[in-house]
């Protein structure tokens, strides 16, 4: 036995203890939706408004699944309630599965999808405001601010993104994945509700595997606490921030742990019995470890981590820009 290697692993262990069940709520069939593949049992969709969306079902037959759509919130249901674009009006069935169609104004709906055994995906689509309604950069109050002119190394993924979810008080608690909710991701600026965002689904796939490898590894951790995800491009250059910072685009979060004690600081992950850079680099090292599979590929993007500040703790960034980005 290799004890220069057991030894930590079993400080660690008594440090944390074992991990509680934790549930990963992976899909329990194939599932697509606008040829994405639906990862997890809770997931979220973003598409304009009065855009088609195919849901299909790979290798399996359309006909054994059901799929039911509830309208939420509340101008949303009012309208629907008059019979102004109603939801079942929205949703069809054809030979290869079923299409489904987006509201004409920002609002969720949910999508849940049944399989002959009673099995269940659920979709929050989001219907998005569009970038054109954004007015001298803001949006109902909310001010955005611009995107840059030029594109970083000319790439598509540095494009202003199509459009922002609405967030208000009602929808900010919503499950957008199993473990991490819409208001997790909202950017710190003071305006009032409505408030409006940009994500990206890769970024909540991608943080629902890290998570899924941190509990594998010990780590009872229910979610992670997002430090910093979206930052509208105002909000970006009142911090100085990068100008062709992910956040901006919804792709990226600065994320930690904190569940041992909840402190409003990193965990003690490395189990050295302090709280420093150390522990930022032991999740750096769970990211990394996770990169090099193949079917983290359409994953892949930045992950740097940070020390402490006098203005916080202990941080990773990650991201999923596109291209492999390291610091």
């Amino acid at each position: 036995m290799n004890l220069r290697a057991f030894v930590p692993a079993l400080v660690l262990l008594l440090v944390t203890g074992p991990a509680a069940a934790f549930d990963e709520m992976r899909a329990p069939f194939a599932v697509e939706l606008a040829g994405e593949v639906v990862p997890f049992a809770l997931f979220t969709l973003t598409a304009l408004p009065n855009t088609s969306v195919e849901i299909t079902f790979p290798g399996r037959d359309p006909k054994a699944h059901r799929v039911d759509l509830r309208t939420a919130g509340s101008a949303r249901e009012t309208l629907e309630a008059a019979g102004v674009g109603s939801g079942a009006a929205r949703l069809s069935s054809y030979a290869g599965g079923y299409r489904f169609r987006t509201g004409g104004t920002p609002g969720l709906d949910v999508l849940t999808i049944t399989n002959e055994f009673d099995d269940s995906v659920v979709v929050n689509v989001f219907t998005m405001l569009p970038l054109a309604s954004v007015r001298n950069g803001i949006a109902n109050g909310f001010r955005i601010g611009s995107y840059p002119a030029d594109r970083y190394r000319g790439l598509d993924a540095y494009a202003p993104p199509p459009g922002f979810i609405e967030v208000t008080a009602d929808n900010q608690n919503t499950f957008v994945s199993p473990h991490f909710q819409l208001g997790q991701f909202l950017c710190k600026q003071p305006d009032p509700f409505p408030k409006y965002l940009a994500l990206r689904p890769e970024l909540l796939e991608k943080l629902e595997r890290i998570l899924m490898e941190v509990n594998r590894r010990g780590i009872a951790c229910e979610s992670f606490v997002v430090m910093s995800g979206f930052r509208s491009p105002f909000y970006n250059k009142g911090i100085n921030g990068k100008k062709y910072s992910r956040h901006m685009w919804g792709g990226a979060a600065d994320i930690y742990i904190d569940v041992n004690p909840v402190d409003g600081q990193m965990d003690d992950l490395n189990g050295d019995g302090r709280f420093t850079r150390d522990d930022a680099l032991w999740l750096d090292s769970v990211v990394e470890g996770l990169s090099g599979k193949p079917w983290f590929a359409h994953l892949v993007g930045g992950l740097g981590d940070y020390g402490t500040t006098p203005s916080h703790g202990p941080f990773v960034h990650v991201d999923v820009r596109g291209f492999r980005a390291r610091w």
